[in-house]
């Protein structure tokens, strides 16, 4: 998260217009860029990219209800046809650029921590389903057994019952 003065120094322009422009755009920004009464601002990078959008139209001639045009056509820093060669040339271009840099070298470290940490939960959830699919063949091996055990009782009594019917014939 950036500041106030972060995001002045790396496009060149005063805390003021950042602060005006965090008003006139806000619908574009995050809510930390317009907090509450008295809150602290701070930028994520996406509202960095919304202010160097915002900064580039400005600087080709655009007035406010165009760069707002823009913005709610969806145009970003990508589609403005942004020099980079021009950019890099400025102090405030090469400290905007390597910060982007660092952003995203940041952001590739947290998504690779993040892959690593889903790769554990996924092999800790394909070690228990291996257990529980093998509870689940000894359940049904057991069922197997039960059903055949029932079987073998049913036809047990079902003799019981014919010998002690020859039995009782027998008796009598």
């Amino acid at each position: 998260m950036r500041k106030t003065n972060d995001v002045a120094t790396m496009l060149d322009i005063t805390t003021e217009t950042v602060r005006d422009w965090c008003k006139r755009y806000a619908d574009f920004l995050s809510d930390n860029a317009t907090p509450n009464m008295g809150g602290t601002r701070s930028f994520t990078d996406d509202d960095i990219l919304i202010f160097t959008t915002i900064n580039t139209l400005r600087n080709q001639g655009m007035n406010h209800d165009q760069v707002l045009e823009q913005l709610n056509e969806g145009t970003r820093i990508e589609d403005v046809g942004v020099d980079y060669d021009q950019l890099l040339a400025t102090p405030q271009g090469r400290a905007m650029t390597i910060q982007q840099l660092k952003n995203l070298n940041e952001r590739i470290s947290q998504l690779e921590t993040d892959n690593e940490v889903m790769l554990s939960e996924l092999r800790q959830k394909e070690r228990e389903l291996g257990k529980l699919e093998g509870e689940l063949e000894i359940e049904r091996g057991a069922r197997e057994t039960l059903d055949e055990l029932r079987s073998e009782i049913a036809v047990l009594r079902y003799r019981l019952k014919q010998y002690e019917q020859q039995e009782g014939g027998i008796d009598a």
